[in-house]
């Protein structure tokens, strides 16, 4: 069973508890999980903590994350994908054209 997770505007430490709940939800039921951050435009230290967080207890099922590029930069940042196998970003063409223009010059 696969439950999706949804998130819009700006997860920071004021405004994640909602995302914790869901996310907590979404792992106590058993699957893997798929976040959708296609409408994401911020996410703080406290909200990747919760990511993290939910890809540990998640073990060995699958967080997949879609995303227009954010989480995906923090992830390339801190070698998510590698400590956390189980971390799988898919990213929008958006995030696609946001990382070919990190990575273009």
């Amino acid at each position: 069973m696969n439950t999706t997770v949804r998130v819009q505007g700006e997860i920071d430490f004021s405004s994640c508890e909602p995302f914790r709940a869901a996310l907590d939800e979404a792992v106590r039921r058993g699957g893997d999980v798929t976040l959708d951050c296609s409408e994401l435009a911020f996410i703080g230290a406290a909200g990747m903590h919760l990511v993290i967080g939910a890809a540990k207890a998640l073990e060995p099922k699958q967080l997949v994350i879609i995303d227009d590029g954010w989480i995906a930069h923090i992830a390339d940042l801190l070698n998510l994908c590698d400590l956390f196998p189980n971390i799988t970003i898919t990213l929008t063409p958006v995030g696609r054209a946001r990382r070919a223009y990190r990575t273009s010059g």
